[in-house]
This record gives structure tokens, C-alpha cells and sequence, in this order.
């Protein structure tokens, strides 16, 4: 970091990714603070400890850094677990010396101790949060886990031949096992019996009785921005493949549809490409963070544009830059797999480099991809249509 570069940060204050310190004290107490610290950044976005600033933005520099690099790692080391690799820089701004540490976000989350980022401040990360910081680690996969109070009887019977019918060519009662264990196989149901996110997801008939975060709110509004009027608007409800197929009504019922003549045909111009829609709307559904209990994905239809907006940030190994190229950690992976097998999907991340390049070919707008507050947003670029 240039001396200009930090002179810029501690302008703009402290922020999620952002924290001053004054000194590093030497005691057992402060010490343990600063691990939290650490802690926090790795376990939310990654940020930079500025050491020799005040919390007000001053900056009063150290007196000694001797042996000061080689304390910070070993903290990092022996108070922060797994283990982190911190980046150590001593940038001189106003004749004093500052200290930037660089913390990653990690990739082996939860840290110990359990702290989180939020604004410009720790905290105690909380049961729930836990529990979002192990799956974005890859070491629980929220669609396998039991929706308690549930049994076999939450699914549809109907729905599950169909699905068995479709991926193995036989109805469930067809299979040489019992029906509940070929159910625990699939992940459809857990060893005592309790219907799965996933399962509860695919094959019930009222999904959102256990899991009312699975609906799809959409909208279509008059104007360019959310605080406009709207011209309609629905809640979708029911199994992902119903919800699939009720927003791509929605969006087919909003949008307009141009034409233009080539020799004696007519070619139909969709404001937006329906396969490009179809792959966005899959994407949202079989990606969002299903443990986030208090927020839809949302569609919103504008003038000029139309946004999908999902719950939950990328996974934790998954990045902005590499999407575009096949970059595929899903969150969800037997969500993934029941859902593919009914054709909605398809292996090795290609849902998204498919997505640019149909829009490319028939001359669209690039689709935009964005992370904002713990969400992961689509963005479609409308064709223009002559009227």
C-alpha cells in the first residue's frame, strides 16, 4: 500500500474492512483482541488492521516495530484457528510509521474465536451465523440438514415416482428396497427420518410452511427504481420447479415482445432472451443461501432492466472474476443434483459463461454480476424494442 493509498483509507474511516488500532499492547487481554480482530476479518470479507492510527482517523505512528511483525504472526498462529497467513507492510505517511496488516478472507471459516464484521465493529458470531460460516467453509451443507418436526409424510408421493421415473426409469415401489431407505440414499430424508432442506425443497407440497424464505417475490415496476409504483406484483410459492416456472410466467407476462421482418418472415425480438431468464431464475434457486431465514429471492422487472436478486454472497471459494469463466462452487450440491436431474440445470458451472454468450451471439447486453450486503445479484439489460 502507497503512502497516498493509506492516506485515502484512514480519510474514509473505519468499515467492515477497515479497523484503527493506536498501539499493540503487549498484554495477554489486548493480545486476544486483536486475534478477534483477525478472526473477524477472516471470517467475513478480509480487511486491513491499521496499527499507529487513532480511532479518530489520526495518525500517531509507532515508536519501536522492532520484533513487532514476527509477535503478529505468532498471534495469528497461535490464537486464531486454522492458522492464518497475514501480509505485514510498515508504510511511512506525516514522518511516522504505520503499520498495515492484511487479513484474507479465509477459506478453511469458522476461525476461532468466532467473531464476525459487521460496520465498524466485532461481534460474537451467532448460532446461526455459526452455522452459515461452516457451510460457507464446505464443511456442512445446509441442504442436507433435518427440518425437525417433519416425516415422509410431508412429501408428495406423486412428485417422488415422477422423479424416480425420470432419473432411473422405475416408480418407487418398483425398487427392491424400502421405500424410506432409498429416500435416506438420496439425501431425500436423514437416518431418523426427518425430511431434508432439500428434500422438503423438491418434493413437498408445502415447502414453504417450514421454509416460508423459499418464496419468490416479483415485481414489475412502473419506472427505473424500487421506489416507483408497481404495475404488478406476485408472491411465488410451492417446489423449486414450481417457482422456476411461475417467475419465468411473470417475467414472460411483464415484458415486451418486439418483431422484425426478414424477406417474408416475421422474427420475434423478446425484450429479454427467455433461456438467458430461465438459467438466472435456476441459478438463484438452487444457489441461494436457504439458511438466511429472513430474506426471498426477489425479482424486480424495471423500464430498462430486470434484477434477480438471491440471499447469501458467493461461496466461499467462488469469486466475481472467475464466474464468467465456469467458476462452480455450489452452495447447495444435492439441491443441485435433484434439480439437474429434472433438467433445469446442468454439471460443471456452465450456467453463467452460457448466459454471456447467448446474450453476446444474439447481440444483448453482458449480463451484470454484483455481491451487495450478503446477496448476489443478476442483472439483465433490457433489448431495445422499437414501439
Amino acid at each position: 500500500m502507497t503512502p497516498s493509498d493509506l492516506l485515502k483509507t484512514i480519510s474514509q474511516g473505519e468499515s467492515e474492512t477497515v479497523e484503527f488500532k493506536q498501539e499493540f499492547a503487549k498484554t495477554r487481554s489486548a493480545n486476544r483482541d486483536i486475534a478477534c480482530e483477525i478472526a473477524a476479518f477472516a471470517n467475513s470479507q478480509g480487511g486491513y488492521l491499521l496499527i499507529g492510527v487513532q480511532d479518530d482517523g489520526k495518525v500517531v505512528g509507532l515508536q519501536s516495530i522492532a520484533g513487532l511483525e514476527e509477535r503478529l504472526m505468532n498471534l495469528a498462529s497461535d490464537l486464531v484457528y486454522p492458522p492464518l497467513d497475514l501480509r505485514f507492510e510498515i508504510v511511512e505517511v506525516e514522518g511516522k510509521q504505520v503499520i498495515v496488516v492484511e487479513i484474507p478472507q479465509g477459506y478453511a471459516k469458522p476461525y476461532s474465536p468466532r467473531y464476525i464484521r459487521r460496520g465498524t465493529t466485532k461481534r460474537q458470531a451467532t448460532r446461526e451465523e455459526e452455522r452459515r460460516l461452516f457451510q460457507e467453509g464446505g464443511l456442512v451443507a445446509f441442504d442436507r440438514s433435518p427440518i425437525h418436526e417433519t416425516s415422509l409424510s410431508e412429501l408428495n408421493a406423486k412428485q417422488l415416482d415422477r422423479y424416480f421415473q425420470r432419473t432411473t426409469g422405475k416408480q418407487v415401489d418398483e425398487f427392491e428396497i424400502d421405500p424410506v431407505r432409498l429416500f435416506i440414499n438420496k439425501g431425500i430424508l436423514t437416518q431418523d427420518e426427518l425430511v431434508t432442506v432439500a428434500g422438503l425443497l423438491m418434493f413437498s407440497d408445502d415447502p414453504q410452511r417450514f421454509l416460508p424464505q423459499s418464496a419468490i417475490k416479483l415485481v414489475r415496476f412502473k419506472g427505473t427504481d424500487p421506489g416507483c409504483d408497481f404495475i404488478d406484483r406476485k408472491e411465488a410459492i410451492g417446489t423449486l420447479p414450481d417457482l422456476i416456472e411461475q417467475a419465468i410466467g411473470f417475467v414472460q407476462r411483464n415484458t415486451r415482445q418486439g418483431a422484425k421482418i426478414s424477406g417474408l418472415k416475421r422474427i420475434d425480438i423478446p425484450e429479454y432472451l427467455p433461456e438467458v431468464v430461465r438459467e438466472a431464475v435456476v441459478n438463484a434457486v438452487v444457489h441461494r443461501d436457504y439458511s438466511i431465514r429472513t430474506a426471498y429471492i426477489s425479482i424486480f422487472i424495471f423500464d430498462d432492466r430486470l434484477e434477480i436478486r438471491s440471499p447469501g454472497g458467493l461461496p466461499n471459494a467462488a469469486s466475481l472474476e472467475l464466474l464468467p469463466f465456469g467458476d462452480h462452487h455450489p452452495r447447495n450440491p444435492l439441491l443441485f443434483l435433484l434439480i439437474e436431474a429434472l433438467g433445469y440445470g446442468e454439471r460443471v458451472g456452465t450456467g453463467i459463461p452460457r448466459m454471456i454468450r447467448r446474450c453476446r451471439d444474439a447481440s444483448y447486453a453482458t449480463p451484470k454480476f454484483q455481491e451487495w450486503h450478503n446477496a448476489f445479484w443478476i442483472t439483465l439489460i433490457g433489448k431495445q424494442l422499437d414501439d
